[in-house]
């Protein structure tokens, strides 16, 4: 996918950000990035754009085309926001500047169309984890997402507009001030997304399996953790399907331990 650069006002050689999505570049003091979904990332351009940061979180703010246009040929530019430190894995943190983000989205109008419309497999994991939508998984993920399904409850928070993948999102600038980059939208509550940061951190890092007590008491936090997880792995069974290494399903292990220590931690009778 090339792209003139003066379609973003770009200017100079480009420089790959490295980590996360792949094709990331900056020029100057804008990122350009590829996309997945037209829709969902012309959505969150415009809407971002037209939110007002608040004193304690910013995110990098959209940037147009000349023509007007958020999403051209499948990209999409942002703000560059110099001298950033990563979060993670000060999970607790983490949590707590998603918390202040989602204070900031909690009047926006839910695009329920769009959401509807999408069809990525993050979107469709999280239908799956949420019993919108029933994904095939293998059988070993099956039995794990089965047994997590015995687990989930219903949420009692009402549902906002919210970033579904803050993990490694969540960045402090030179003052501090915390720093939201890569939304992805979703409508769901912000304990379901502190959730999906502690799975994880749990299944990705390794993490200490005390830090399901950052989501509060075992009675609450194990039904909204059973949902991140089976949303994760649904996502994780659909990219490893996408490649065609369903044969090799050895990061389903990670999950075993996750569940393991979840029983261990805080047994209940099901």
């Amino acid at each position: 996918m090339d792209i003139p650069p003066a379609v973003f006002g770009l200017v100079g050689e480009p420089g790959e950000i490295r980590g996360g999505v792949s094709g990331v570049f900056r020029y100057g003091d804008v990122v350009v990035k590829p996309v997945t979904d037209h829709a969902e990332a012309e959505w969150t351009q415009a809407t971002f754009a037209a939110l007002t940061p608040s004193a304690e979180v910013r995110w990098a703010r959209p940037i147009a085309a000349t023509d007007g246009r958020w999403v051209v040929d499948g990209w999409i530019a942002n703000e560059f926001v110099p001298d950033l430190s990563l979060v993670a894995p000060n999970w607790a943190a983490v949590l707590e500047f998603g918390a202040r983000f989602h204070a900031s989205t909690r009047e926006i109008t839910p695009p329920d169309a769009m959401l509807r419309a999408r069809d990525h497999r993050w979107a469709r994991g999280e239908r799956h984890a949420f019993d919108e939508e029933t994904v095939e998984l293998s059988d070993h993920a099956a039995a794990i997402d089965a047994q997590l399904a015995t687990w989930c409850d219903r949420d009692p928070n009402p549902p906002q507009v919210v970033h579904v993948d803050l993990a490694n999102n969540v960045f402090v600038d030179l003052d501090g001030v915390p720093v939201v980059l890569d939304i992805s939208p979703g409508f769901r509550t912000p304990a379901y997304c502190a959730a999906v940061v502690i799975a994880d951190a749990l299944v990705w890092t390794g993490a200490d399996v005390r830090i399901i007590d950052l989501l509060g008491p075992p009675s609450r936090a194990r039904p909204i953790l059973a949902r991140a997880l089976r949303f994760r792995i649904t996502t994780d069974h659909l990219a490893h399907s996408e490649r065609g290494d369903l044969a090799a399903p050895n990061y389903l292990d990670r999950y075993r331990n996750v569940i393991t220590a979840m029983s261990e931690r805080a047994p209940i009778d099901l």
